[in-house]
């Protein structure tokens, strides 16, 4: 019992018990917090080098679409030197249906090396190829970004998103998620979006 006592108080050193004071439980899913969980983008191979770069689930006073909305948007970024036409890929806000929502073909959803391209998740798909048939929710759900093959290239969890401010990576493509409070809809992502 006692070697259990002393190896117990061993392994029980600050950094572990930091670690452990700050793994996410039961107790702080409600603390109001905003949060996003990112899974490395799967860009090796002959996938398309596309990922979610930036997203806005409560849009009150920002960046506006062709309607003048404040509809929630999604970004994504095309790590590749090449242009993508993006018509056939699938874009999501449930990881148990990663289809729900294709892309159109032929409607000049290209998206350049190296750049962004902006949806709206404003679920009013009347108002062109770029509105998706779904709403962000604000207390939080998936984003799922998939190929027209089935192969998953991206995909985010959120929770308590902060109205009018964004999760943004950072650097560009490549860099880690966090919120951002002067977001950079279809434009890169600068400083004020570093983790």
């Amino acid at each position: 019992m006692n070697f259990m006592k002393t190896r117990a108080s061993r392994w029980l050193t600050i950094p572990f018990a930091l670690a452990l004071l700050s793994c996410r439980g039961p107790a702080d899913e409600d603390s109001g917090d905003p949060k996003v969980n990112s899974r490395d983008p799967n860009v090796d191979g002959d996938l398309p080098q596309v990922v979610i770069n930036e997203f806005m689930a409560s849009n009150a006073t920002g960046v506006t679409d062709e309607g003048g909305g404040t509809a929630d948007w999604i970004e994504l970024y095309n790590l590749s030197d090449e242009d993508i036409d993006l018509g056939g890929f699938f874009v999501s806000d449930d990881e148990s249906i990663p289809t729900k929502a294709m892309l159109p073909y032929d409607q000049g959803l290209i998206i350049e090396a190296g750049s962004t391209l902006l949806l709206w998740a404003d679920s009013d798909t009347d108002q062109g190829s770029k509105h998706l048939p779904f709403n962000l929710k604000k207390d939080g759900e998936s984003i799922v970004l998939t190929s027209p093959m089935g192969d998953l290239l991206d995909s985010i969890d959120y929770q308590n998103a902060t109205t009018d401010a964004s999760f943004a990576r950072y650097p560009d493509g490549t860099g880690p998620f966090s919120l951002c409070h002067s977001p950079t809809p279809d434009a890169p992502n600068d400083s004020a979006c570093k983790p």
